[in-house]
């Protein structure tokens, strides 16, 4: 089931303000933590504010962001969705962004709700 319209993304401060800018110019709704001066925030208050934004998280600190996806859920919490990816060069934004359109094709903002993908998961 496609979705209708874009997903609305936040961007944690490990990811690019450059890929924000290449998100945006594609038509993404996109805010990031710097915009949302969120800088210096921990990865659950950049997970909280998503939430209450509506926006799905995009991060490249897999790692940390899953085990906080996995406490969230054994507390019973709700998030909008959390997607993980591997930090790219600018070089490789084109391949993201694809991935992200794909990711969109696939699912809506609903069906990501309180889930974690894993972007990388996701092919040509």
């Amino acid at each position: 089931m496609a979705a209708e319209g874009k997903l609305r993304l936040y961007l944690d401060e490990c990811v690019s303000p450059s890929l924000a800018e290449w998100l945006c110019r594609q038509g993404w709704d996109v805010l990031t933590a710097h915009e949302a001066q969120m800088l210096g925030a921990t990865d659950e208050e950049h997970l909280e504010f998503a939430s209450r934004q509506g926006r799905i998280l995009l991060t490249f600190n897999a790692k940390d962001f899953k085990q906080l996806a996995e406490a969230w859920a054994a507390q019973g919490r709700e998030h909008a969705g959390i997607i993980l990816c591997p930090a790219v060069p600018k070089s490789a934004y084109g391949q993201l962004v694809h991935r992200l359109e794909k990711l969109q094709s696939l699912l809506s903002a609903e069906q990501i709700r309180n889930t974690v993908i894993w972007l990388g998961a996701i092919w040509d």
